[in-house]
């Protein structure tokens, strides 16, 4: 336990000494003794009692609990103190730089409701920055909340199968990932792997035993395959009720049609669509634009905004130039797929919009160990002047695919044993 006294005649006596750069020291290990007090007894009103002058704060950090939030500033000495609080545990993170200047110290109580995260430090420094990491960790908590219900009251374990077919160390990444996040969440994850001179046939039969099993209720093929695959094929062959992926033509279809519901959505429009959802982002009547027709990303996402009721309009490789300009200069929330760095130029985004840029490119960048660094669709530092809301890349939109990916999982797995599927229902923000 903490011992620090709490009476507003000894903090008072000590304000006019917060001056002091070692009185910063001071002044973190009470704010401390409070917050473990307010994690401990849920008592929200923690900040009011600690009467603290606030300076010029640097830099200020949003932070997402179930309850309250604190930053603790003390200018450049302690940039800041977060404490997040999520599942019954007190996180709490430290960011340190050169001594404090004169000025004191500051401590901020935000109260949140759950929900995600809307700004970032990592790009830009801006508030506007969707932070995409925090809000896939928010989905994958709430997702391992509804696997330990669907274990413990309907004795269902999630089952996801990933197959990968040859030897490319991008797609082992990738399948890595997958697999941390089912650790993560409580899925049991199967991984299956094939040479890279697998016949159609036997990959195929492979496919065939993964839907025979009904331990196993998501199968995804990890793509690309080797050349000498027929892809169609193969993916044809996982049954629409395990398609965890979203890309079984019966699923699309489901997702086309008016007051009809796939069993899976694609994942990551599936995953903007939540970004948006927990950004609190109005999207009925909003003027949509999605730059990009793939099967993956731009035509679902063009289906899950019209079904969110927005007006939706698709430009792609081949609209003109100054159509693709016109377009996105009209756009309230514009998601960008194109897969060609800097396509958008920052200065077409309209004021006050919302830039979600789905775009993953490597450009070379001699300043970078690894000789490229990862750049967006959408001309990011000019686009962040002007946007409302707007995804870095990375850290926006990747990491909120894996996320739904698990999410799917659970509700193919649901469906599969007749029992209520759960839903996402983690507070906005």
């Amino acid at each position: 336990s903490c011992s620090c006294s709490s009476s507003s005649s000894s903090l008072s006596a000590r304000r006019t000494r917060v001056q002091q750069p070692h009185m910063n020291l001071f002044f973190l290990l009470t704010c401390l003794c409070f917050i473990i007090i307010g994690a401990r007894s849920e008592l929200a009103p923690v900040a009011p009692l600690l009467p603290l002058q606030l300076s010029t704060t640097a830099t200020t950090n949003l932070l997402r609990s179930d309850s309250c939030g604190f930053v603790l500033d003390c200018g450049a000495a302690l940039k800041s103190l977060s404490w997040v609080r999520a599942e019954g545990r007190c996180q709490l993170s430290c960011l340190w730089s050169r001594r404090a200047p004169r000025g004191g110290a500051r401590l901020q109580r935000q109260v949140v409701r759950g929900g995600g995260a809307t700004s970032s430090m990592s790009q830009g420094g801006s508030s506007n920055v969707i932070d995409g990491r925090r809000i896939s960790q928010l989905v994958q908590e709430e997702v391992k909340l509804h696997v330990e219900q669907l274990k413990s009251e309907h004795g269902v374990e999630p089952g996801l199968a990933v197959l990968i077919i040859g030897d490319r160390t991008d797609s082992q990444v990738y399948v890595k990932h997958k697999v941390l996040a089912c650790e993560k969440c409580g899925i049991r994850s199967v991984k299956v792997e094939l040479g890279k001179e697998t016949t159609q046939e036997e990959a195929e039969r492979v496919v065939r035993e993964l839907n025979g099993d009904s331990s196993i209720h998501g199968i995804l093929v990890q793509l690309p395959i080797p050349e000498h695959l027929d892809e169609k094929k193969l993916l044809a062959e996982i049954s629409f009720e395990k398609d965890v992926d979203g890309f079984h033509p019966t699923n699309i279809g489901l997702l086309a049609m008016r007051d009809r519901k796939a069993l899976a959505q694609p994942c990551t429009p599936s995953g903007v669509m939540e970004i948006l959802r927990r950004e609190k982002v109005e999207t009925k009547g909003a003027k949509a634009v999605v730059v990009g027709r793939s099967n993956i990303v731009g035509i679902p996402m063009a289906l899950l905004l019209l079904k969110a009721n927005a007006t939706v309009e698709v430009v792609h490789s081949q609209t003109p130039r100054a159509e693709l300009e016109s377009a996105v200069k009209s756009a309230d929330i514009l998601v960008v797929a194109a897969g060609k760095a800097g396509l958008v130029d920052g200065s077409w985004i309209k004021e006050g919009s919302v830039v979600i840029d789905v775009g993953m490119n490597s450009i070379p960048d001699a300043s970078k160990k690894n000789g490229y660094r990862l750049v967006g669709d959408v001309q990011y530092d000019e686009a962040a002047k002007r946007a409302k809301l707007i995804t870095p890349v990375p850290g926006g939109v990747g990491p909120m695919t894996v996320a739904m990916l698990m999410h799917n999982t659970v509700t193919l797995a649901a469906t599969q044993n007749k029992v209520p599927v759960p839903m996402l229902k983690g507070d906005l923000v």
